[in-house]
């Protein structure tokens, strides 16, 4: 089994789950809506073409859900993130030094940001498009406080 569907080992026990949000689908179905409109209005050839930049980003964003591990058990940290520049950190919460989200005004308002993890043996982990990334920041707080 990969590491994306068993993050914790055996006697570890997740205490929380993030994953990505679903505003990375926006790109591929403008694409597609923007397919589709040019098929509508006698454009073969411009329609095709934005079919196969859609049909593109589906396979980008989907391959990017499917790989994706956000995870803070009782003793460490694991982010799994990224297809072609990969994020890979898994952290025990003593070595967690700062944890960072940064959210702009509509990651605020639908409720998505980036999380920073910077661990003190200088790994850090960067990973934009995180459902509810305060959550994650502080829980992952909480828990580093009690650690």
């Amino acid at each position: 089994m990969s590491d994306t569907q068993q993050p914790a080992s055996a006697g570890e026990m997740i205490v929380y789950q993030g994953k990505l949000h679903w505003a990375i689908f926006v790109r591929p179905v403008m694409f597609t809506c923007l397919a589709l409109t040019l098929f509508n209005y006698n454009e073969p050839l411009y329609g095709a073409a934005a079919m196969i930049v859609a049909g593109l980003f589906w396979a980008a964003t989907l391959m990017a859900v499917a790989g994706s591990l956000f995870v803070i058990t009782e003793r460490r940290i694991l982010i799994r993130s990224g297809t072609v520049y990969r994020v890979d950190l898994d952290l025990p919460l003593e070595q967690v030094d700062a944890v960072t989200v940064r959210q702009d005004t509509m990651g605020r308002l639908l409720g998505y940001g980036t999380l920073v993890v910077d661990g003190r043996d200088g790994s850090r982990a960067t990973c934009a498009t995180v459902a509810h990334a305060d959550r994650f920041g502080q829980q992952l707080r909480t828990l580093r406080g009690a650690a």
